[in-house]
């Protein structure tokens, strides 16, 4: 009787703890944490990369998390692209979680490979996605030199402003 006891109260502080930390682990986000954490994503080769291998903490980064059929994150891939002698000292991280056969046509279209300090990531679970509590697209993510938010944005940026949530 004892024993069966000790087993049913055990059995219910494991079931407790686990959903404890589910609970504190499904609340870390980026409002929660302000320091870019390392996420795997995948190249456009399919190839796994670490976030935090790609990005130098010593520029600031700019994470454009997007849809390759949203005309928003189309006009902020433009604007970039456009002015990426404006942006050259800043690191661009444009991630998505639509499918290889959805985002290469964007990525040819907007010859994102040609930009040195442009990085594509594929999120195919939507991790880095539910870090960054997206809601809608583009989502735009902009932490200083030392890796800590600065400021977010839940619409594409014309330059100016771009530039202005980065350096000011």
């Amino acid at each position: 009787m004892l024993f069966n006891n000790s087993l049913k109260t055990f059995a219910c502080l494991i079931a407790l703890s686990v959903a404890g930390c589910s609970a504190a682990c499904a609340q870390v986000t980026f409002r929660t944490l302000t320091e870019f954490p390392a996420f795997k994503l995948k190249d456009a080769q399919g190839e796994i990369f670490t976030t935090t291998k790609v990005l130098k903490k010593d520029k600031p980064t700019v994470i454009i998390y997007f849809s390759p059929t949203c005309k928003h994150c189309q006009h902020q891939t433009e604007d970039i692209t456009g002015n990426i002698k404006v942006f050259k000292d800043v690191q661009f991280l444009m991630v998505t979680s639509y499918p290889p056969e959805d985002y290469k046509s964007f990525l040819d279209t907007y010859a994102i490979e040609r930009f040195s300090n442009i990085t594509f990531g594929y999120d195919p679970d939507f991790k880095l996605g539910g870090f960054l509590d997206l809601e809608t697209l583009p989502g735009v993510f902009v932490y200083d030199k030392n890796g800590q938010l600065k400021n977010y944005h839940t619409t594409n940026l014309k330059p100016q402003k771009l530039y202005s949530a980065i350096f000011e």
